[in-house]
Formats: structure tokens, sequence, C-alpha cells
């Protein structure tokens, strides 16, 4: 029988091993995405939780994993006051229909600027009820510059074609007179 208690330490060991090798695996591709990678825990009781973040979350945050690890408070005042109702009621949404979140906000980083991000996640019920999303957020701030810039230019081709316009009836009309 001890040689048994041997065989299943043995065995024991090799499992954490295995955890810990699947555990570094998804952790290094996770280091290099682009924006942060988190599991997010909801109780519908209203507590939550963050039980994983990847280091991208120095780049959308402005502080490390380390830091939120656990605790996700600090994150809900970094929205923007306007667009907290909206965020709140897209994950509430999600957490009640299972159906993907996805949602885009803005914050005001502990350095004060104002970024824009997207995250979306897919929620699964756990059997104690709580909810759970693997989530990824990304940082938007260049997209939507880039479209608001897009948007300008636009605004001032229009301008520009309906003054062209005006100034071509203003000269036929002075051309008759």
């Amino acid at each position: 029988e001890l040689i048994g208690v041997v065989i299943d330490v043995s065995n024991a060991t090799h499992a954490f091993a295995s955890d810990e090798e699947s555990e570094q695996t998804f952790r290094s591709p996770a280091a290099n995405v682009p924006g942060a990678i988190f599991r997010y825990i909801l109780d519908l009781n209203g507590s939550d939780e963050i039980e994983y973040m990847s280091p991208g979350c120095l780049d959308i945050w402005e502080f490390t994993a380390e830091e939120r690890q656990g605790d996700p408070s600090p994150l809900w005042p970094a929205i923007l006051k306007e667009d907290f109702p909206a965020m709140q009621s897209s994950v509430m949404k999600s957490a009640s229909s299972l159906n993907q979140w996805f949602h885009r906000w803005r914050i005001r980083t502990p350095s004060g600027k104002i970024k824009h991000r997207a995250g979306r996640g897919l929620p699964i019920k756990l059997p104690d009820g709580k909810i759970f999303w693997d989530s990824l957020i990304l940082d938007v701030s260049q997209e939507v510059a880039i479209r608001e810039e897009l948007l300008s230019q636009q605004r001032m081709l229009a301008q520009s074609q309906k003054m062209e316009s005006i100034g071509r009836i203003a000269g036929g009309i002075a051309h008759d007179f």
C-alpha cells in the first residue's frame, strides 16, 4: 500500500506540473496580445472580482495586473460618468441573457488621458449562480481618432462642395443680369 501512495503522489506531482505548464502556455500568448485579457466574475448580489488579468492591463488602465488582481473596484470610477450607465447596463444585460458582452466606452486614466475602450466576453453561469466572462479589452482610441478625422474631412468636403455650388449659381445669375 505504501507503494500505491508513492505512485499517487508521483501522479499528483505530474498533474501539478501539467497545470503549471498549461498556465504558462496560456500566460505567454496572453502577455503578447494587444489589450487586456481578464476573467471577470459577477455575483448577482452585487459583488464582483477579477480572477485573472494579463499584463496588457498596464496599457489599458495604466496599472499592473498585480495591482488589480481580485479587486475591480478602481476600474468603475475610471469610466466617464456619461458612459457608466450604459456600461453597467451592458454587463447586466449580458449576465441575465447569457449572450456575448460587447461594449465601447471611455475612461480617464490615472495620468488624466481620455481613452476609448472596446470589450467583449462570453458569459458562463457557474453552479453557484455567479456569472463569469473571459474577456478582452482593447484600446480603440486611435481608431476613434481616425474615424473622427475622416468625418471632419467629409464635413469640410461637403461644405466646400456646397460653397462651390452656391458660387456657380451666383455666377450664373450674375451672368444672366
